[in-house]
């Protein structure tokens, strides 16, 4: 077993989940998203037969405990999560999840942090952050940021990973309030405080 969690358990006795990480390479970082989000009742990937949301497709919630494709979520997966919240309004809240508490130093330690990738990817990391990029779009001069996401810069990471993980280490910047996530330029989520209201179970 990769990793387990109950289906919409947060709100129950059931609000368990497992998952493991060899403690210095970030692995299980996919799996721990993956359980939280199906514990908040988040869908799993399963449907063949929708386009965009099947295993093949590549999203956080296609593959059970592994690493997948992509760093986010799906449309099926993001539809889910608001009918969730949609049959919860007027509910009593069961869990508060406050999101600008102050977090400590461990909290947002990323590869690219830990392995000192800052100087080597210094070049990359600025020419995005100034939007003056690697790689332009035919005509229109857009920056192609994927691709800046693609480079491997930082030897110490490489070397860690005995030439197994390609790309810029996650957590480099990428542009504007981006970062480099799974090869993928992703923006950073805001900053903010809120309740949920996801209904209590009444077996608690």
């Amino acid at each position: 077993m990769k990793a387990a969690s109950y289906a919409f358990g947060v709100c129950s006795r059931w609000r368990v989940a497992l998952s493991s990480d060899d403690g210095k390479t970030f692995s299980g970082v996919p799996a721990a998203v993956q359980q939280i989000a199906n514990l908040l009742g988040i869908n799993w990937d399963d449907k063949r037969d929708k386009p965009g949301c099947t295993p093949k497709d590549g999203h956080v919630m296609s593959r059970n405990g592994e690493p997948t494709q992509y760093p986010s979520f799906s449309e099926c997966s993001k539809r889910s999560w608001d009918e969730r919240t949609l049959m919860s309004l007027g509910e009593q809240p069961c869990y508060k999840l406050n999101l600008s508490s102050t977090e400590s130093p461990s909290e947002n330690m990323t590869p690219y942090k830990l392995f000192n990738c800052s100087e080597p990817c210094q070049n990359i990391s600025q020419r995005s952050e100034n939007n003056a990029c690697n790689v332009l779009l035919d005509g229109n001069g857009d920056c192609k940021t994927d691709d800046i996401c693609k480079t491997s810069c930082c030897p110490d990471y490489d070397k860690h990973f005995n030439g197994k993980k390609t790309g810029a280490p996650d957590g480099m910047p990428c542009g504007p309030a981006q970062v480099c996530l799974q090869q993928v330029c992703v923006k950073l989520p805001e900053q903010r405080s809120e309740v949920s209201a996801l209904p209590t179970d009444s077996e608690t």
